[in-house]
């Protein structure tokens, strides 16, 4: 499907976040939408907005735990459409616990709308889906479903759960002209963090609740991004579809294709949700790609070295090390490695190693060059972490006088 003008397209949780911004994006593509959510206000803004833009699309107040309130939904939307061509099986909620807290209640509520709405909803859509020809299906999962996060055991479970569904979905339906994806979304800024249930603190007993807020202002993509990706899926029919990649990469494919290896340091503060961006968690990163690569010295990593490049280029001398073990081309991590630092800040950390490293190996003019860089730091990249930057820019003229003047 690569022409989305007249397509029926269903979403649910499409009051806000993820739902809303595809809704929009299919919207802008001449879809008609027919959006679902469980709030009444929200669904309704999100249609008002879609219309203003020339748009078509319909409210359906709907609560995705509950069987007959999901099948009455389908009854409708193929009463007025006669068809659907895409479903995205998209509402959800969080929970933020220690697995031993997680009550009985929570677990139930949890599955009930995680799991139980996308069930609800193949059930009730697909087989019509079939009769009709065709179409695709997308399950929002997590990149919380593709590699195992702390303290979200209830969280988790359902997205691992979508996952395995959707992946057998795409096996057993594409003879009937359905294909499938399994959407994983990494650190998205929307306001299901804000409202997701959080019982973890720290060392000292202070609630970490405000910090994973702030972290995902900070860190997070738009959910624009997601919807952008969502219209890739279903062109591309992809099983699954990490989004954005750089967020979820690293860590799943370490996993899928090296095993159980890889150790990272994943505090309360879902520092491992980070593995495409902090600095710690690309290095820790490395180091168990590093103990995989001295173990296994023939296998192949090509088909996807893309992934592995910029976890390396993150890494900083550590990366260029592991690129060296695993025959990439060095020049492809430094690039890697000065393209992210555009983007983030943090990154000054791994430019500052790779100029270390550099000088240890007396590569001095690629070290100067990487200094530079550093030194004259782009202002608009640096006002993000300003304290952090400075240090390493201070740092950076420090090592330039020592070595360059």
């Amino acid at each position: 499907m690569k022409d989305f003008n007249g397509k029926v397209v269903v979403i649910t949780g499409a009051g806000s976040g993820i739902g809303r911004a595809t809704a929009i994006a299919f919207a802008r593509e001449g879809a008609k939408l027919h959006i679902a959510d469980i709030v009444e206000e929200g669904i309704n803004s999100a249609v008002e907005e879609i219309k203003q833009m020339g748009g078509k699309a319909y409210p359906y107040v709907v609560d995705v735990s509950d069987r007959e309130a999901m099948e009455k939904f389908a009854n409708n939307v193929f009463e007025a459409a006669g068809r659907v061509d895409v479903l995205h099986n998209n509402a959800g909620i969080g929970l933020s616990c220690a697995v031993h807290e997680v009550s009985l209640e929570d677990w139930e509520r949890i599955i009930n709308v995680n799991l139980w709405g996308p069930i609800y909803g193949m059930h009730f859509f697909v087989p019509r889906m079939i009769e009709q020809g065709g179409g695709h299906v997308i399950n929002t999962s997590s990149a919380a479903g593709l590699t195992a996060v702390p303290t979200l055991s209830a969280y988790v479970t359902t997205k691992f759960a979508l996952v395995g569904l959707s992946e057998a979905m795409s096996i057993e339906l594409q003879r009937h002209g359905i294909h499938t994806t399994a959407l994983g979304p990494g650190i998205i800024n929307t306001p299901l963090i804000e409202s997701t249930p959080t019982n973890i603190v720290d060392r000292d007993g202070k609630s970490l609740k405000d910090s994973a807020v702030k972290f995902y202002a900070e860190k997070g993509a738009g959910p624009e991004v997601v919807a952008k990706d969502v219209l890739k899926a279903v062109r591309e029919k992809s099983p699954v579809k990490p989004s954005p990649p750089f967020h979820v990469y690293p860590l799943w494919l370490i996993k899928r294709f090296m095993g159980q290896k890889v150790k990272v340091d994943a505090a309360p503060e879902v520092k491992v949700y980070a593995a495409g961006h902090e600095p710690s968690a690309h290095i820790e990163i490395a180091k168990s790609l590093q103990v995989v690569v001295e173990e296994n010295p023939t296998h192949m990593y090509g088909g996807f070295s893309r992934y592995i490049n910029e976890t390396l280029a993150g890494a900083g001398e550590i990366g260029l090390k592991i690129s060296s073990m695993l025959g990439f081309p060095e020049d492809q991590v430094k690039r890697y490695t000065i393209y992210a630092a555009k983007f983030e800040p943090a990154c000054y950390d791994n430019l500052l190693g790779l100029a270390k490293m550099y000088i240890s190996f007396g590569r001095m003019e690629e070290a100067k060059e990487t200094l530079e860089q550093i030194i004259n730091g782009d202002p608009a990249v640096l006002k993000y972490i300003e304290s952090e930057n400075r240090l390493n820019q201070k740092e950076a003229r420090k090592i330039y006088d020592e070595n360059f003047k």
